[in-house]
């Protein structure tokens, strides 16, 4: 191994990277990280213009959503059944969750 090797392994040894993680912490979605992988890709198509709701923008976003309470916002029953989107792939597990995180947390427009 070279000495520059063992001079970074040292240093990062003595800093204590090793203890930098800590994945007892929680991150909540946001809803620009909601809106922009998940709503714009998925749902725009249908739900821009026209349509029972349409997605385009926060105060677009929240007529289908019950802060705190994803089992009875409409966006979240709609992709957690399989209903939503009609067209295109379904949802993945870690999208449905995403969603139903960032409504738990309150739905804000962060």
């Amino acid at each position: 191994m070279s000495r520059l090797a063992l001079l970074f392994i040292a240093l990062l040894m003595m800093s204590g990277c090793s203890s930098a993680f800590d994945n007892s912490v929680v991150v909540q979605p946001t809803y620009g990280s909601i809106a922009n992988n998940i709503l714009s890709p998925a749902c725009l198509s249908c739900h821009s213009d026209y349509g029972s709701y349409t997605f385009d923008s926060y105060a677009s976003v929240i007529n289908a959503v019950v802060p705190g309470f994803p089992s009875e916002s409409p966006l979240y029953v709609a992709v957690s059944s399989g209903r939503m989107p009609k067209i295109g792939p379904k949802l993945s597990n870690q999208q449905i969750q995403a969603i139903g995180d960032w409504i738990t947390a309150g739905a804000l427009d962060n």
